[in-house]
């Protein structure tokens, strides 16, 4: 099993975690999705989640900025994505908007 799979292995229990929610585990899940969007690298995003400033508006916007960045290009312009890179993009992309519009609607 490489690394895509082990995240998007994870990312399928988080929303299965979500299918099932009560108002307190809802508040647990929105702190795991403010610090998965810290991971991917938008700290300022996840920053105004935690204020619950347009949090799920602020979360689809990262997640779709992230989605952007799976192809890979070198200075000449030729596409060099390793394999699987794109398909995992997408489908982690897939499943974390589905977990951020369960949590937040």
């Amino acid at each position: 099993m490489n690394k895509y799979e082990i995240y998007l292995k994870q990312l399928q229990l988080l929303k299965t975690y979500t299918m099932v929610s009560t108002p307190k585990t809802k508040k647990k899940t929105k702190i795991l999705i403010a610090d998965l969007v810290e991971d991917l690298g938008f700290a300022r995003c996840a920053e105004e989640m935690r204020k619950n400033r347009q949090a799920k508006e602020n979360a689809l916007f990262a997640i779709e900025r992230w989605r952007k960045q799976a192809k890979l290009f070198n200075r000449e312009g030729e596409d060099i994505t390793p394999a699987g890179r794109e398909d995992f993009y997408n489908k982690f992309a897939d499943l974390f908007t589905e977990i951020v519009e369960n949590v937040y609607s």
